[in-house]
């Protein structure tokens, strides 16, 4: 017994998805990114126990258009490396890693943190939990315009970038 037609093409469609790799679709991440506009970035830093030498330092990262900063993004397989540049494109911060292990890395401040990146299709979430906190940071991409959603607690930031 075969199943309805308006059946068949759901299927037909669920399969497509499991079988395409979620690998594809994170290639629209590859690029430089370029900082468009920022809200709530030191309360966010803040909230992840920042201390207040770190904060005052961090200003430069909310300065957005070409005197802001970038991010560039490589994946290669599974393997995404991530770049935070500064204005005068010196590298501040690299992370690569492979999707879904955790790693211990760092914060921009210099703090240990376990860092697990995930992929689901749409959402490119980075999964961190420091000394007294846990975030997510949600990165989509339409078009362009990358956006990033960093939660912790009660506290969120967004951050919006577009490709250049």
């Amino acid at each position: 017994h075969s199943a309805p037609p308006r059946y068949q093409s759901i299927v037909v469609l669920i399969c497509l998805k499991l079988k395409s790799p979620p690998i594809i679709t994170m290639a629209k991440i590859n690029g430089t990114w370029q900082l468009k506009s920022s809200e709530g970035l030191m309360d966010y830093m803040k909230a992840c126990g920042s201390p207040a030498a770190a904060l005052e330092k961090a200003k430069v990262l909310e300065v957005t258009g070409p005197a802001g900063g970038k991010e560039v993004f490589n994946v290669t397989g599974d393997t995404m490396t991530r770049k935070v540049l500064n204005k005068d494109n010196a590298v501040m911060k690299e992370t690569t890693l492979k999707l879904g292990e955790e790693i211990t890395g760092q914060t921009l401040d210099g703090r240990d943190v376990k860092i697990k990146m995930t992929f689901d299709g749409t959402t490119l979430t980075r999964h961190e939990t420091g000394d007294g906190y846990t975030s997510t940071w949600e990165r989509t991409i339409d078009g362009n315009i990358m956006t990033v959603v960093m939660k912790v607690g009660s506290v969120t930031c967004t951050r919006k970038y577009e490709k250049v």
